[in-house]
């Protein structure tokens, strides 16, 4: 397994609570991006958290500008194949984290790709507002508070947020995995838009619009990162055989995946 030096996404929400938008989105970009090589994999992560989010540290020291920094997505102790999770017969053992778990994973124990993508959705949500959607003295009552209530938009709770990252958020988040975007590449060209369109009030308006007739850009590496980690070609089409268990936002690394 890839050593990364730096700090979860859980210490950078520890210490500044929330993010800016800009911030968010930077972060969400490079997680989706290699959530998605794994779905082109055929896996499913099923644990999406701000624990297994990796934000590297910079060669100089500490952990640079969120915004150009470069962001890992960790820990596929849970991951399993697509084919292996609908077709599991174990499915009242909730294999997940409550306050991340898609509404599907409570009810039937099922996941396919956009049970990541809702559980991406609440790491946004926690990003833009500091906090995560439901809580409860018991896990059991924050997991089916994600089958019986809507995510809240973010700006109820961040008063002046962009419409776009509400949005953005909602399709995410919807409870019918059927009416979220099929897999983290999608969400990932969404959130790309939404960066573009960032401080336009009219953003949201032309999203989803411009999203179908865009693929999405896998982001590139900061200058700073090492010229022998740095991919020329185009993304890979997988995860290569490797007992490790990091994916690499950008591009992938040898021992890791990620989308190129």
């Amino acid at each position: 397994m890839e050593y990364v030096r730096g700090r979860t996404l859980r210490d950078v929400l520890a210490e500044r609570r929330r993010l800016k938008p800009d911030e968010a989105l930077a972060i969400a970009e490079q997680m989706l991006a290699a959530i998605a090589a794994a779905h082109r994999a055929g896996l499913v992560h099923r644990d999406v958290k701000p624990e297994n989010v990796l934000v590297a540290e910079a060669p100089t020291g500490g952990v640079a500008n969120l915004v150009d920094s470069v962001v890992k997505v960790a820990d596929f102790g849970l991951a399993r194949a697509v084919e292996a999770s609908a077709e599991d017969e174990n499915g009242n053992q909730l294999m997940a984290t409550v306050a991340y778990v898609a509404p599907e994973l409570v009810t039937d124990g099922r996941a396919d790709p956009r049970t990541d993508v809702y559980s991406a959705g609440i790491v946004l949500f926690e990003m833009l507002t500091g906090r995560v959607p439901y809580d409860g003295d018991r896990p059991v009552d924050v997991a089916w508070q994600h089958v019986d209530r809507d995510v809240p938009a973010p700006s109820t709770l961040v008063p002046g947020l962009p419409k776009v990252l509400d949005d953005l958020v909602c399709r995410a988040t919807r409870r019918d995995p059927g009416a979220r975007p099929t897999d983290a590449g999608a969400l990932l060209a969404e959130v790309q838009v939404a960066r573009d369109d960032l401080g336009d009030p009219n953003a949201h308006t032309a999203v989803l619009r411009r999203v179908a007739t865009r693929p999405p850009r896998w982001p590139s590496r900061p200058w700073w990162w090492p010229r022998s980690s740095r991919s020329s070609g185009p993304p890979g089409p997988g995860c290569p055989r490797s007992s490790g268990r990091t994916a690499a936002g950008p591009r992938r690394r040898a021992g890791t995946c990620g989308p190129g």
